[in-house]
């Protein structure tokens, strides 16, 4: 069940932007050597890793391959891992080899690998993070400069990516280095290689989870336009309420604006809020035969997923949706209005 948005939530998402990549593909191969003296303990990884990049970073794919041994007393004990990390679009794949399972969620956290633009500049984003450039270097072929964070790591930056990072710390020495990179490439489908594992306890098809994709895609589109539409109803709100950018709102201003927003947006809200959730009675009846974890993830497979399922939270839940379906969902198709839809919603301010 999806809850609208309000008006501080509108607005303040208005005034961030999303960075991108200062490349739009690439290919690099990297390999990972650390060593760690404890005491007694020493612990050693070796591994590679794999990255593909298109569209300015819509796709992301690693895979990452890496062996841990620790020695403590003469034995050696030695662990492997092997997993593979996939974004497509705003959707995120994790995926472990070994265990032969996947998770799949909403990506709200950004790219996996590199670093985006701030502002248009990476050195900009770079000096924030408190780093100090101290010179250049070549890696894999491509000139990098090299930004150092206190005595604790050294990076090669080449347009934003790290093609080389050293990290010293506890006893600890990390070196993660590009041995082949490629820019601005042609990518093809066959390069985002993606087994087909249990997901939530259940296994999907992939015709299953492109359709989960596409849905997603779709989504992203409108809400896309939503925010085109929202910066266009700010913009029109400052003019309406006489607002200099340049200097700070009045009270009355911002009283002004903040009712031009609501009864603008009232209509795109609406229509968002009514699409979002017009599954929700497939849900519903889909959740009455749950009787498992795995049932139950099944049901949504597109939201988080429950962490537990027992009958008491069965019958929680299908309360919670009950009051939502024959409440919450006829009170936002019934409003006229911002007000009266805020009505829709009267524990909102509780829950914040």
């Amino acid at each position: 069940m999806k809850k609208i948005a309000t008006l501080t939530l509108i607005t303040s998402s208005l005034l961030l932007a999303k960075g991108d990549y200062e490349v739009k593909s690439a290919k690099i191969e990297l390999e990972i050597k650390s060593t760690q003296n404890v005491g007694d303990r020493i612990k050693e990884e070796t591994g590679t890793k794999r990255i593909v990049i298109d569209n300015y970073g819509e796709q992301e794919w690693e895979d990452i391959s890496h062996v841990i041994k620790f020695t403590k007393d003469g034995k050696t004990k030695v662990k492997k891992f092997h997993y593979i990390k996939y974004i497509n679009g705003g959707i995120r794949y994790a995926v472990d080899l070994n265990r032969k399972t996947m998770n799949r969620m909403t990506n709200h956290m950004g790219m996996l690998f590199g670093t985006k633009k701030y502002k248009g500049s990476v050195d900009n984003m770079l000096k924030l993070q408190k780093m100090k450039k101290i010179g250049t270097d070549t890696v894999a072929g491509h000139k990098c400069d090299v930004w150092q964070l206190g005595e604790m790591s050294k990076t090669c930056y080449y347009k934003g990516f790290p093609l080389r990072k050293e990290t010293t710390f506890m006893g600890m020495k990390r070196v993660v280095v590009a041995t082949k990179a490629e820019f601005d490439i042609e990518i093809s489908k066959d390069d985002f290689k993606m087994p087909i594992f249990p997901m939530n306890g259940r296994l999907f098809s992939k015709s299953e989870l492109e359709e989960m994709d596409k849905k997603h895609r779709e989504e992203k589109k409108r809400n896309k336009i939503k925010d085109a539409k929202s910066i266009k109803i700010l913009n029109e709100a400052y003019v309406k309420a006489g607002i200099d950018k340049g200097k700070a709102p009045t009270k009355e201003q911002i009283k002004i604006a903040e009712a031009y927003i609501q009864n603008a947006m009232f209509p795109i809200e609406k229509s968002s809020f009514l699409e979002d959730n017009k599954d929700i009675k497939k849900i519903k009846k889909c959740l009455e035969k749950a009787d498992t974890i795995r049932d139950a993830n099944y049901c949504n497979p597109n939201g988080d997923g429950y962490e537990e399922w027992n009958n008491k939270i069965k019958k929680e839940t299908l309360e919670e949706i009950s009051i939502f379906e024959t409440k919450t969902l006829p009170c936002v198709e019934n409003s006229k209005n911002a007000k009266e839809m805020e009505m829709c919603f009267p524990d909102d301010e509780d829950d914040e």
